[in-house]
């Protein structure tokens, strides 16, 4: 896997940029905008824990980026011993968005982009698969004041996506990375230590 922890020349920054001219962008939030897939690992399993279950090895793969109404079900239909979904995210909620907001700050690529998009008149929306109010308040915490984070709603982050067509896409997934590129879309891969394969995107970058 070929990632990178800044840009390897000057011109695909530039590349970029043009591309973000009066545009229409959606960004993800974990694992692009911030590096948080750790904390969410940490978390649900603290809670996990509580009940007294250890969960199988490889656990967090079959989980990771998904809803966190998802999260559970897949966790419940293992054996874990759930409340609703909407109990788990409530309880988990309040620990998460504390240890966020003491441990994570906005990505190299954010801090880069957000600034450079908004001066060419770029439209950029957060959408996420996370916690609405979770990912509201980190985000409120890092100061990105361009960026406007939307709810998903009931549909799926696919289908919103769908929905707006962006022009730019800048994600951690292969298969939301894919639809922005049949959407027409310059796409931006970002890899983390807990990206899993190769992200087929305009440009590869890395914020682990």
């Amino acid at each position: 896997m070929h990632t990178r922890t800044t840009w390897p020349t000057s011109s695909e920054r530039e590349r970029t940029i043009l591309h973000a001219r009066d545009a229409v962008i959606v960004w993800d939030f974990d694992g692009t905008i911030v590096d948080t897939e750790h904390l969410h690992q940490q978390t649900i399993l603290e809670l996990l824990t509580r009940r007294g279950y250890t969960p199988e090895a490889g656990w967090f793969d079959l989980v990771m980026g998904t809803p966190e109404e998802v999260t559970w079900e897949r966790l419940a239909s293992q054996g874990a011993p759930v409340d609703t979904p909407a109990e788990m995210i409530a309880e988990r909620r309040g620990l998460y968005i504390d240890r966020a907001i003491a441990e994570v700050s906005a990505s190299w690529i954010a801090g880069d982009l957000v600034p450079a998009f908004d001066r060419v008149g770029a439209t950029q929306l957060v959408l996420s698969n996370g916690d609405f109010e979770s990912n509201k308040a980190i985000l409120d915490h890092i100061d990105l004041p361009h960026l406007t984070m939307i709810e998903r709603g009931h549909g799926s982050k696919a289908g919103k996506i769908k929905d707006i067509v962006p022009d730019m896409l800048l994600d951690d997934r292969a298969s939301y990375i894919t639809l922005g590129t049949q959407l027409g879309a310059w796409t931006v891969g970002v890899h983390t230590k807990a990206t899993l394969g190769l992200l087929p995107a305009d440009v590869p970058v890395s914020i682990a």
